[in-house]
């Protein structure tokens, strides 16, 4: 176990769930919590267990064909959206 006032010296290069206070696509690119919270990672969330069986079900009822045709569906018409954006001088 590490002294509290020994954590400033540590150095941990990535962050996960609720490790990190603030993250941004400018550099430094994330800063994580000051205290031993910075050292843990994702704890799993057990009471979303059961949702994984709900949402195979549905992906059963509705049919992973159905659901790729849809996904590229709208990846098409996003794709075609965002292709005709101009931006105005």
């Amino acid at each position: 176990m590490a002294q509290k006032s020994k954590f400033s010296e540590l150095f941990k290069p990535w962050f996960a769930d609720g490790t990190v206070t603030l993250a941004s696509i400018k550099p430094p690119h994330h800063y994580l919590t000051k205290n031993h919270e910075r050292f843990e990672n994702v704890t799993l969330n057990y009471l979303d267990i059961p949702a994984l069986k709900t949402g195979l079900d549905y992906v059963n009822a509705v049919g992973r064909q159905r659901i790729n045709k849809r996904v590229n569906s709208l990846s098409k018409y996003l794709f075609n959206k965002l292709n005709n954006l101009n931006h105005k001088k």
